[in-house]
């Protein structure tokens, strides 16, 4: 009565504000069902109920920061459904680090789609290709032509 005036008009099992927790986990968390992130921490407050944090606290791991160097903001993985403490989001074998490095989806396993998880794939981001072409004939060494930057020069 004191929320909405009414009896009716607010339903338990409703998402008022889409962040993935109830109006009626929001009454029992004592949360803002009007606010998909109560505590303005970057988190949606059902992640975080949904991960074991408090929704009502800023934790210091819930910020826009990436307090685990694995390359993904903690707050965006926690709301993709990742753990922020996962080096390893999509399970591929390649960490999330090395993964940005490589310009490959640390939340794909398979960043091109060809079937090949990126760990294996040794084109992943080709999905025409994924292992080098063999031919037990071809003995001639590769020729590398440098074509940038445009100030190298052969040693």
């Amino acid at each position: 009565m004191a929320v909405a005036g009414n009896l009716t008009s607010i339903v338990g099992s409703a998402d008022t504000d889409g962040d993935e927790l109830s109006n009626a986990g929001e009454y029992d968390w004592e949360t803002d069902r009007l606010d998909s992130d109560t505590d303005n921490d970057g988190v949606w407050d059902g992640v975080e109920v949904a991960i074991g944090k408090n929704p009502l606290l800023a934790d210091a791991d819930d910020l826009f920061g990436d307090l685990n160097q694995d390359g993904i903001i903690d707050s965006i993985g926690a709301q993709l459904g990742r753990q922020p403490d996962q080096l390893d989001s999509d399970g591929d074998s390649v960490t999330n680090a090395n993964e940005i490095l490589m310009c490959t989806n640390p939340l794909r396993s398979d960043t091109d789609g060809d079937g090949y998880p990126d760990n294996t794939d040794a084109f992943p981001l080709d999905p025409r290709l994924h292992a080098l072409p063999l031919n037990p004939a071809d003995t001639t060494a590769p020729i590398i032509t440098l074509t940038a930057p445009w100030y190298a020069v052969p040693q």
